[in-house]
């Protein structure tokens, strides 16, 4: 798997050479230190020590502690204190490491600053189902994620030289490996690109609508103006009184005119002003499409039960201003 990130061998306990499908080139301790974190590390075979176990689906914490049991049950303490593992199905790859490599303080830290930490033999378990691996003097068959140490077969197996996703280790006794910026750069800038676009589609929607209320009060101040009832301390319920008294029996409901505009009105209208003089209502609003103008007046023929009369349209802006007319 080509990636951007660097891949270091670790050989020996202490040699590093950096990767690349063309060669590869020694570099110093130091500078592998001074490296930034995510890189690939793959640590050479002869670091550890291998072994497998068969254990069901469960939790990592938990996962963690039976195969720590069940290598205490079955090896020295010191090669059981510091391990790492590999899930495949139900079984698992375990690998022990050396003493003389995690009591390296340095070495630690070079564990810390990986961003996948593998080994040749792990490279091989994740990524093929049967094969026999032959590192020093040891010979690993894996069948099926069944791990099984034979009598020694054929020349050493070939060390990678890329580290794939499914080779890494999952190692408890270091904090978690940090994953390498440079393979999921892209990834995390789209995921930026897409929350910011989302906050801001909140933004304009809340701005919409806020104008939208802005409209709306300013609108229904005017009314009370207009009916000498914006100073009292109960408006609406002036305003009603009002609406029920005006005309005598030939009266309407001013209310009830209201209601009906803003049960027909949709949100792709925004009211401009409504004029309500003896029974002859006048309606003012803006809109972005000439169809929209249609379903509302459609809508208020249905709640008024009246002819609704499109008076005249202007586009300017990108917006249509429009007004209506109907009879009470």
């Amino acid at each position: 798997m080509e990636t951007t990130t660097n891949t270091i061998l670790l050989t020996g306990g202490s040699d590093f050479f950096i990767l690349t499908e063309a060669a590869k080139t020694p570099v110093d301790q130091a500078a592998v230190l001074s490296m930034k974190s995510g890189y690939n590390l793959i640590i050479d075979d002869t670091s550890f020590f291998y072994t497998g176990m068969e254990f069901p689906q469960a939790p990592k914490r938990k996962t963690d502690m039976f195969i720590r049991n069940y290598l205490s049950s079955q090896f020295p303490a010191e090669l059981t204190s510091n391990f790492a593992y590999m899930k495949k199905g139900d079984n698992f790859l375990i690998c022990m490491l050396k003493p003389d490599l995690t009591e390296n303080r340095n070495m630690m830290s070079v564990l810390n600053k990986a961003g996948r930490v593998t080994s040749p033999m792990a490279i091989r378990y994740g990524t093929t189902e049967t094969f026999v691996h032959t590192y020093a003097d040891t010979s690993i068959q894996s069948e099926d994620g069944i791990i099984t140490h034979i009598e020694k077969q054929g020349q050493n197996s070939p060390k990678p030289t890329q580290v794939p996703s499914s080779s890494a280790l999952t190692i408890p006794f270091v904090k978690a490996p940090k994953a390498a910026l440079g393979e999921y750069k892209f990834h995390i800038i789209a995921l930026v690109v897409i929350y910011a676009l989302f906050v801001l589609g909140l933004w304009f929607r809340y701005a919409y609508q806020d104008n939208k209320a802005q409209r709306a009060d300013g609108m229904l101040n005017r009314i009370y103006q207009q009916a000498h009832v914006a100073d009292t301390s109960d408006p609406y319920g002036q305003l009603k009184f009002k609406a029920e008294k005006a005309g005598g029996g030939a009266s309407f409901e001013t209310l009830a005119i209201l209601e009906q505009i803003s049960r027909a009105q949709s949100e792709r209208i925004t009211a401009n002003s409504i004029d309500i003089k003896n029974r002859s209502v006048v309606y003012e609003g803006v809109t972005s499409d000439y169809a929209f103008i249609e379903d509302f007046r459609k809508q208020l023929k249905k709640e008024t039960g009246k002819e609704i009369n499109l008076l005249d349209t202007k586009k300017q802006d990108g917006n249509i201003t429009f007004t209506l007319r109907f009879q009470q």
